[in-house]
């Protein structure tokens, strides 16, 4: 969990809803999307694997994604629809 949760909680939720809106998991989306830095689009995945959305990491292969739209924005508190 990044060091300033407030901060990070939102942009998790909100790149929760990208990744399954967009069907796709990558650190590079979140960068662009988000304006973040690598380390922190990292973070971000993270969370989102913690909170069940995608799976772990698996070398070079695409992180599964594990909720559907609805079920993620009913787990994420800060989505918005």
């Amino acid at each position: 969990i990044p060091q300033n949760a407030e901060k990070w909680g939102p942009v998790a939720a909100e790149a929760g809803c990208a990744i399954v809106e967009q069907k796709r998991v990558a650190v590079s989306m979140l960068e662009r999307r988000f304006g973040i830095d690598f380390d922190q689009a990292c973070r971000v995945l993270d969370q989102l694997q913690e909170a069940g959305l995608i799976g772990p990491y698996m070398g070079g292969r695409t992180r599964d994604i594990l909720l559907s739209r609805e079920e993620w924005l009913a787990h994420a508190p800060h989505a918005r629809p």
